[in-house]
């Protein structure tokens, strides 16, 4: 029974993933490190090829792992702002894309497979809307609720390719520098497609709120909405902040302002003082009446009068000390 103990004890030991996580980690991060000219100390160099040499995990001593882990340490702060499991993820996509085909195109990450994608649809969606007659500056130059039926949807259906697109350009812009500094991960695959949609939202919006009228087709309404899709869904950000501020500027012309509120609070804190101050008078007197009390009660003692005068006195001022 003991011995069956003891192997079912080994097994779950050998099955321990995070010694496997911390060696691969600690090997991804040591490999990231000399590949981007970072000083790696001979030291973790030698103790990794100690635990490469190793037939099992499991077979490492307690102090081989208290080495590396104090190792894995030292190597996160080496690599921040890169993170252990962001250098790991992208060791095993550098030794995926190596075992490909020689000159196969695919992107090395499939966020920027899905991401190229994504822009050549919106491109070719925003081509074939090019192409139909219901796109015209006319129909370009009413509004949501001037519009209605398949010319509505269609313009609008125009309008969130290009607003697609400039998400999608910034994107496939400002993605590269997270691969070489080790700062991506596909955890992180959500927020860029939050990124997209809220590209498309704040094209559509700004190309409705932004007052663009024309007189003629030769004015060029088609081209100024199109340029206010592409800016707005390549700054989605920026929009965000257009709209908290008229948000924020409503706010306050309902609540009177921060002018307003600043004129709250310093009568709060006035009417604060105030109330300290009657309830210190009102202290103060309790205690003068107590005083009196007293004096009237050494005043029956000829002998002691003066005595218990002045101790009544000082009783009296240590209480207000207290108080104040």
């Amino acid at each position: 029974m003991s011995e069956t103990k003891q192997n079912l004890s080994k097994d779950k030991f050998a099955d321990f993933d995070f010694i496997k996580i911390l060696i691969d980690e600690l090997r991804a991060m040591i490999s990231f490190s000399l590949s981007t000219g970072k000083t790696v100390s001979p030291s973790i160099v030698a103790a990794m090829r100690d635990v490469d040499e190793l037939e099992n995990l499991s077979d490492m001593t307690t102090e081989q792992l208290k080495k590396a882990g104090s190792h894995h340490n030292a190597m996160s702060k080496l690599i921040f702002p890169a993170l252990p499991q962001n250098v790991l993820y992208l060791e095993e996509q550098n030794l995926k894309y190596d075992k490909r085909k020689k000159g196969s195109f695919a992107p090395k990450f499939p966020l920027i497979r899905k991401l190229i994608i994504f822009g050549a649809v919106s491109v070719a969606g925003l081509i074939a809307c090019g192409f139909s007659e219901l796109v015209s500056t006319h129909s370009m130059d009413k509004t949501v609720l001037s519009s209605n039926g398949f010319p509505f949807l269609l313009n609008l259906f125009f309008l969130s390719c290009a607003s697609a697109i400039g998400a999608t350009f910034m994107l496939l812009s400002t993605i590269k520098p997270k691969f070489s500094n080790g700062t991506y991960h596909p955890d992180m695959d959500s927020g860029y497609w939050i990124t997209i949609v809220l590209g498309i939202i704040g094209g559509i919006i700004i190309t409705e709120m932004v007052p663009l009228k024309s007189t003629g087709a030769q004015e060029g309404m088609l081209d100024d909405k199109l340029l206010l899709a592409l800016l707005s869904g390549f700054s989605s950000q920026l929009v965000y902040n257009i709209l908290n501020k008229l948000i924020s500027a409503v706010e306050s012309l309902v609540n009177g302002g921060p002018e307003v509120a600043r004129a709250n609070e310093i009568q709060r804190l006035k009417i604060s003082n105030e109330y300290q101050s009657a309830k210190t008078k009102v202290d103060i007197a309790n205690k003068m009446n107590g005083l009196r009390r007293k004096l009237k009660e050494s005043s029956s003692d000829d002998n002691n009068s003066e005595e218990n005068i002045d101790g009544a006195i000082d009783e009296v001022l240590e209480n207000l000390d207290d108080g104040m």
